[in-house]
């Protein structure tokens, strides 16, 4: 990774953790509040729940989030740990022991550069458009909420592709212009996931994303086996994991 990618995906993870202020200095820990973000951010539970800790671990730093008004035992917890090194995910919960109530699923954050993406072709894949929407629609309100919201009509590009009539997967970008990121999302029609729809389509908009200069995110959780599937097929490479922490009151 050249130094100016670096440098920006750096400062886009400081953006994403409210620590811009502050950075994300290497060899620390650092304790920060967590605010509201801007929109295309899902917020930490941190800044909803003053019994949260968020954990953010890259391969030099430690990023910790917590509530503008924290209960006692996330001062406790966070009061504890040494920021002049990194403190990982493990050595946090042993260290705030039985004040841990509940240890959430790690988040990995992957980024994909352009020497390491590994296309896939699949005949049927392309640019959805105005003519699309309806089936756009259609599959979103087969998902989820938040599952909905990794593609939306309101995003530059859309690719998909069709079974027949029916749209079975689409993946589009949320673009982070000054930091020359984008975070890619992906959605699969329920029939049909596991047959290699997701993966091709997101590698048409990670394509589309590369080709334009941009460095490409893919968030998900670690128990998520098919969105960390298509991944590694597309040649992601992790950069930071959050683990969230319930705190137990005494």
């Amino acid at each position: 990774m050249t130094p100016q990618r670096e440098q920006a995906l750096r400062r886009y993870t400081a953006r994403r953790l409210s620590c811009e202020e502050t950075g994300i200095p290497s060899g620390q820990t650092t304790i920060v509040t967590a605010r509201e973000v801007e929109a295309q951010f899902f917020a930490s539970s941190a800044f909803f729940a003053r019994n949260v800790v968020n954990l953010c671990v890259l391969d030099d730093a430690t990023v910790a989030q917590v509530n503008r008004d924290p209960t006692s035992a996330v001062q406790r917890a966070v009061g504890g740990i040494e920021c002049r090194r990194r403190v990982d995910a493990d050595e946090f919960a042993s260290r705030a022991g039985a004040s841990v109530e509940r240890r959430g699923t790690p988040e990995p954050y992957l980024y994909l550069l352009p020497e390491c993406f590994r296309p896939v072709a699949m005949a049927g894949v392309r640019e959805l458009g105005d003519g699309d929407a309806g089936a756009l629609r259609q599959l979103r309100l087969l998902l989820s909420p938040r599952e909905a919201e990794y593609v939306g009509s309101n995003q530059a590009v859309v690719f998909g592709v069709y079974v027949g009539e029916t749209l079975a997967a689409a993946a589009s970008h949320y673009v982070f212009e000054e930091d020359g990121v984008v975070s890619a999302g992906v959605v699969t029609h329920p029939a049909y996931r596991r047959q290699g729809f997701g993966k091709a389509v997101t590698a048409a908009a990670a394509q589309w994303a590369l080709e334009r200069g941009w460095v490409v995110e893919w968030s998900t959780t670690a128990q998520n086996r098919g969105s960390l599937g298509i991944a590694a097929a597309l040649g992601f490479r992790q950069y930071c994991v959050d683990t969230e922490f319930v705190m137990r009151d005494e």
